[in-house]
């Protein structure tokens, strides 16, 4: 009964947005119960939510000591190697976590050919554009081949573990960590490191979407940097002027905690309308990268594509910062906070 009035507990005060309550009641169902190994986990998880990151990569560790199967520890465990990466490398041992809960039996051994000598002006020009409007796009930062390697990774049926309205997602934790991932993501810190000054890779996924859907709809992520790569060929595009990326490129207040909360869809719509903020339509094109501020609202276009798994639509997100996504749901931002923020802006 005791336990179960803690648990209720913690549960209680995390939907309240209340985590130094539920972690201290997390350390008492701990001590009371020092041989569970999921307890340890839970700890573990609202001292990362509180960015506590070496506190709780020891309690993930001590989960996994009692248990050395447990899926929490083990994905607790990757999260906080990517929480304290110091470098790209670093990011990789998360790697050694995640494949562990979610082994995928890829035949395909794809590691990317590109060299790391590219030219320089094209990274000039795309560094510059994204420190003056907050986005910017490149073209043929990986060569066809490369592109062709990752499609053909992404044909693998076990990847695609969650199921949404209209598209199939992968994710970095469940099933796509993969060598190739990483590999990515330094090459990205490598060429542009104006860009990713501080930041490192935080969390990834890729979306399949089906034949004529809308795609994503309105919405901003938890990241401070987003990085799209388009990865189907665009002969399977049947409409070229559609399947791209709609951007909204103005950040919303910093007084707006987005790591913490979400807008809703009344609330974003209303930050667009009051401050007048126009689309940009980025159009898509297979091999395209396009970075942004994750602040900035976007979704995806309309598009038109062949209906096969190996023609569908197919983008790649990696997601770049300085703390791992938040464990638990964000809540939508309460309306006094988001009036306290709109009032100077606009």
């Amino acid at each position: 009964m005791l336990r179960w009035f803690l648990q209720a507990g913690i549960q209680y005060h995390i939907a309240r947005d209340r985590l130094e309550r539920s972690l201290l009641l997390a350390r008492w169902h701990t001590f009371l119960y020092p041989l569970s190994s999921s307890s340890w986990v839970q700890w573990g998880n609202l001292l990362g939510d509180l960015q506590q990151w070496p506190k709780a990569q020891h309690k993930f560790r001590w989960a996994q000591r009692l248990n050395h199967r447990s899926e929490g520890a083990l994905l607790g465990l990757g999260t906080a190697s990517l929480a304290l990466a110091q470098t790209p490398q670093d990011s990789a041992k998360a790697h050694l976590f995640f494949s562990a809960v979610h082994p995928t039996q890829n035949t395909t051994i794809c590691f990317l050919s590109t060299s790391s000598q590219r030219p320089q002006s094209p990274l000039t020009i795309a560094t510059k554009n994204y420190h003056t409007q907050g986005w910017t796009s490149l073209d043929d930062f990986f060569n066809l081949e490369d592109i062709q390697k990752l499609h053909l990774l992404f044909q693998n049926e076990e990847l695609w573990r969650h199921h949404y309205s209209g598209y199939t997602g992968a994710h970095l934790d469940d099933g796509l960590s993969h060598p190739v991932i990483y590999q990515l993501a330094n090459a990205l810190v490598q060429a542009l490191p104006d860009i990713f000054k501080n930041h490192q890779l935080m969390y990834a996924w890729a979306f399949r979407y089906s034949q004529n859907h809308r795609g994503v709809s309105l919405h901003h992520d938890s990241a401070h940097i987003n990085v799209n790569l388009w990865l189907t060929p665009d002969t399977c595009n049947l409409n070229p002027q559609s399947g791209g990326l709609i951007l909204y490129p103005e950040e919303p207040p910093h007084a707006w905690d987005l790591e913490r909360y979400t807008l809703t869809p009344s609330q974003m719509q209303n930050f667009l309308k009051a401050g007048k903020i126009k689309a940009k339509h980025i159009p898509y094109r297979q091999g395209r990268l396009v970075l942004f501020n994750s602040r900035f609202l976007h979704q995806s276009e309309d598009f038109h594509f062949q209906e096969t798994p190996a023609t569908q639509r197919l983008n790649l997100t990696l997601l770049f910062g300085q703390h791992p996504l938040r464990y638990h749901p964000r809540l939508a931002l309460p309306e006094p906070l988001y009036r306290q923020g709109l009032a100077p802006e606009i």
